[in-house]
């Protein structure tokens, strides 16, 4: 009988894991997707210092609205934009995966 309430304690202590561990991945997902955009602005402010974008670069923000397209509201994470209003997104995928920087 005791070797039942073991198992059945087994059972719930790793229910309450999982439950625990989807929670913490939900708020990972949030803190690394928070990382990842700090990241691809300082890639950004590096390149535009160094004169590898288009142009060269004021300011930057974010960017959420209605895409007239698709009918949808829309976020950009990483807006960047010239004195002469020039605005250019830069999708995480076009970004390369494996560039040597120098610092």
């Amino acid at each position: 009988m005791n070797k039942a309430i073991s198992n059945t304690d087994t059972r719930l202590n790793d229910f309450d894991s999982l439950v625990t561990l989807i929670r913490a991945a939900a708020e990972l997902n949030q803190y690394i997707g928070t990382c990842f955009e700090e990241i691809c602005l300082q890639y950004m402010i590096h390149e535009n210092n160094n004169g590898e974008l288009p142009f060269v670069f004021t300011r930057s923000g974010r960017w959420w609205g209605n895409n007239p397209k698709t009918k949808s509201q829309e976020e950009i994470d990483l807006v960047v934009s010239s004195s002469l209003n020039q605005a250019s997104q830069i999708p995480a995928k076009n970004l390369p995966a494996n560039r040597e920087t120098s610092a």
